[in-house]
This record gives C-alpha cells, structure tokens and sequence, in this order.
C-alpha cells in the first residue's frame, strides 16, 4: 500500500475534524481527531469504524441547519465519511461518485399540480456538484478548499446547472416553491388533500 492511500485516509479525517469542530459538532470533531492519534500510533481504524451504524452514530448527523449552507455542509460531511470509511474499511480509496440522480415534490392526484420546494433544488445541486469539488481538490496541496463553501458555491457551473434544471423542471409543468409547502397537507392550486410522491430524473445530470 502506497503513502497517497494512507494520506488520503488522514486527509479526510482532517477536513471531517474541521467541517464539524465548525459546525457545533464537538464530540464528533474529537473523535475524528482520536481516529488521526490512533493511526500515526498504531495504523489502526477500529475506532473510526465504531462511529458508524446504530442510533446516534455519525450517520446521523446533519449539519443543515436551516442555512443556505446547510445542504453542501451535509454533502461534504457525508462524501468525505464515504472516502474515510471506505479506507478504514478494507484499505481502499474511492472519490465518491455523483450523488444526486431524481429531484423530488408532490403532486395533487385531484388536479395534478405538482410542487417541487427550492431547497430540494439546492439539494440537489451540492449532491451533484460536491464529488466534482473533492475530485479537482481532494488530491492536491490545496485540499482545504474544500472547507471554503461559501467560495465553492458561487462557481459558475452551479448557476448554469440550477438555470436548466429550472427550465427542465417548467418542461415537466412543476412548480418552484420559495416556501416548504411541497408536503402541506392541501394543495396550494385546488385545496385537495390527495398529495403523492412525485419525482423526475433530470437530464443534467447526466452530463460531465
């Protein structure tokens, strides 16, 4: 096994360690901390892999806290966990792949009025654009770029990507809601209470 594996394992430690010492996390900014001690001590990951699975874990973290921020916080946590468990694992390095593959709302089964809420959007777009981020970073000098997503986010390709993915969502006679009423009990057009799930894979997504 080569060094670039073992420093992309302490690499991924080191960025969760901040994003969650950052973010009011400081039991679990501690504990991946004690993952970093316990490697150079011993080359050992049993500790990191005892954060994950059952009530309480890692897993069930969430960073999103009803800021614009939120949804790439919660996307960044969740792709560098992938890379560091999967090398606590079984010693592999992966860059994640692409997260986000269907946008999700309701639709009015009485008039057919679907609703999609802006945040799920936003979802959406940390989904698909933070694994491009960590692939151009994550293996350089400047891998704590990544921290810096108040930068990330105003890159250009996010609003390109958020322009057609409105467009593509007005093709599928949907509606953009500023408010989180996607799953109110009535519909907002006709007042009907028989909302189901509705969901569409976009095709932007598909492309690199």
């Amino acid at each position: 096994m080569g060094n670039r594996e073992l420093n992309n394992y302490l690499k991924a430690l080191e960025l969760l360690q901040k994003l969650l010492s950052a973010n009011n996390e400081p039991f679990w900014a501690n504990w991946m901390q004690q993952d970093m001690e316990e490697w150079n001590i011993s080359e050992s990951t049993e500790h990191h892999l005892h954060a994950f699975g059952g009530a309480g874990s890692f897993n069930d973290i969430n960073l999103n806290y009803g800021e614009s921020l939120g949804y790439w916080k919660n996307a960044l946590l969740g792709n560098l966990a992938s890379i560091s468990y999967g090398f606590a694992k079984d010693r592999s390095f992966v860059l994640p792949d692409n997260g986000s593959a269907t946008l999700d709302g309701s639709v009015c089964q009485k008039c057919k009025n679907v609703v999609i809420n802006e945040n799920t959007i936003t979802r959406f777009l940390a989904g698909k654009f933070t694994p491009v981020f960590i692939a151009e970073y994550f293996l350089t000098d400047s891998y704590h770029i990544l921290l810096e997503l108040e930068k990330l986010v105003l890159d250009t390709r996010i609003e390109t990507s958020r322009k057609e993915l409105e467009h593509e969502i007005d093709q599928n006679n949907a509606q953009i809601s500023s408010e989180n009423n996607a799953w109110a009990p009535n519909c907002g057009a006709c007042g009907g209470t028989e909302k189901v799930y509705w969901e569409f894979s976009p095709v932007l997504n598909n492309r690199s």
